[in-house]
């Protein structure tokens, strides 16, 4: 599971496993100093096609401008390459897909399939450290 601060009483939950190793694909949002984690509706964007899937040992990153960024992981089809960006301040929620492994428009794009990472966002850039990874489903040396 994956957590990004909203606000000063408010976080967003993302993805994660249970002991099963089952991935999900559910979002919650923690209000401080109010009953129960809430279950939110992520499909409520224009095109719930754009979701990301269900996750685990994946990252959402703030960038300190009301926006954080959901990248990598993996579930049942192996680790993720596909990055999405969640506008902190609107109240609808929707993720907007920035990319994908299919997009031919960004081939020139190296990423990298990455999960177990750690993801920080620096001076209008977001860096990746660590974790496992593999590029065109074959390992990087």
């Amino acid at each position: 599971m994956a957590v990004v601060k909203r606000s000063e009483t408010q976080f967003l939950f993302f993805g994660g496993q249970n002991d099963k190793n089952d991935c999900y694909d559910e979002y919650y949002q923690l209000t401080l100093c109010e009953a129960p984690l809430a279950k939110l509706e992520k499909f409520t964007q224009p095109h719930p096609e754009e979701t990301p899937k269900k996750r685990t040992t994946h990252t959402i990153t703030p960038t300190g401008d009301g926006k954080a960024y959901l990248y990598g992981g993996a579930n049942d089809d192996g680790p993720r390459m596909d990055l999405y960006e969640i506008d902190l301040n609107k109240p609808d929620d929707a993720f907007t897909k920035i990319y994908y492994e299919c997009d031919k428009a960004l081939e020139h794009i190296r990423m990298a399939r990455l999960e177990m990472h750690t993801a920080h966002w620096y001076e209008g850039a977001l860096y990746f450290v660590g974790g496992r990874w593999l590029y065109d489903k074959e390992p990087l040396t």
